[in-house]
């Protein structure tokens, strides 16, 4: 009985956490910088400059061009380069 209650709760807490607006994507103008890779994909984190808030984001294919500066590119620049997803932030 134990496992099935942590099974539900588990699933309840990860179907909330993929319904979580990513409301940093609505900011082009954040500010990112990569702190990781996954499989030739960067890993960025993302500062929005007006509310402060942060986001983790994921190149959803390897960059097609080389990045004007990675330690310091903006999300619409992301975008355009390689998509993005959002990640846990």
């Amino acid at each position: 009985m134990r496992i099935l209650v942590a099974l539900l709760v588990a699933i309840m807490v990860s179907s909330a956490v993929a319904q979580m607006p990513t409301t940093i994507r609505k900011a082009p103008a954040a500010t990112c910088q990569v702190i990781g890779e996954v499989e030739r994909r960067p890993i960025f984190q993302c500062k929005d400059p007006k509310t402060g808030e942060t986001q983790k984001v994921q190149c959803k294919t390897p960059p097609k061009q080389r990045l004007s500066d990675p330690d310091e590119v903006t999300l619409a620049e992301l975008e355009a380069v390689c998509g993005i997803q959002a990640g846990d932030g």
